[in-house]
C-alpha cells in the first residue's frame, strides 16, 4: 500500500499541471510518515508548518492569501527565504485554520513559479 501511495506522489510530482495536493485520512495511519519519506527522497528542501503545534501560524493567513505574500510571510516566520526551486512545503493539521485551505486555490499556477505543496488534514 505504501509503495502504491508513494508512486501516486511521484506521478503527481511529475505532472506539469499539478495543483496543491490534499491528503486526507484517519489519524495515525502514516500520512505524515509518507509525506516526510517522499519529501526527503524527492526534494532538496522540506519545510513543515504544523498549525496544531504552532497556533500562531494561522495569523499569517489572516492578512493576505496571495501566494507571493504568503511565501514571504512564511519565510519571515522561518527566518530564511523559501526558494521555489526543489522545495516541498508541508502544511500539517490545516483544519485548525480554515484560511489555509482557502489559500490553496491561489497556488494553482505553473509549478516552476511556486513551490510544490502538500497538505494533511
Amino acid at each position: 500500500m505504501k509503495r502504491h501511495l508513494y508512486q501516486d506522489l511521484k506521478t503527481w510530482k511529475n505532472n506539469p499541471r499539478r495543483k496543491p495536493l490534499l491528503l486526507q485520512g484517519a489519524h495515525q495511519v502514516g500520512k505524515t510518515w509518507l509525506v516526510e519519506s517522499f519529501a526527503n527522497q524527492e526534494y532538496g528542501n522540506f519545510i513543515t508548518f504544523n498549525f496544531e503545534q504552532k497556533p500562531g501560524l494561522g495569523e499569517l493567513f489572516s492578512r493576505s492569501l496571495s501566494p507571493d505574500t504568503l511565501i514571504e510571510n512564511l519565510s519571515l516566520h522561518l527566518g530564511k527565504k523559501i526558494s521555489s526551486k526543489d522545495t516541498w512545503i508541508f502544511f500539517d493539521e490545516i483544519q485548525t485554520v480554515p484560511e489555509v485551505l482557502t489559500s490553496l486555490t491561489r497556488f494553482i499556477v505553473p509549478p516552476q513559479e511556486i513551490s510544490p505543496m502538500m497538505v494533511i488534514l
